[in-house]
């Protein structure tokens, strides 16, 4: 593990500043990603709805 000049806490904090945030409430928000919806495979909707129909 690298070492820093700067204890941990600090370091993060330098980090959240360098990415634009000011607290980390919102630096975990915005790097959990839970806002970016996930894409729908319409393809392999369709295919499983095929199969039911064929039952």
């Amino acid at each position: 593990m690298p070492e820093f000049t700067m204890d941990d806490s600090q370091y993060f904090r330098a980090y959240r500043n360098s990415l634009g945030f000011t607290n980390q409430q919102d630096a975990k928000k915005f790097l959990s990603g839970k806002n970016v919806p996930a894409g729908i495979d319409y393809e392999y909707i369709d295919r499983l709805l095929r199969r039911l129909r064929e039952i």
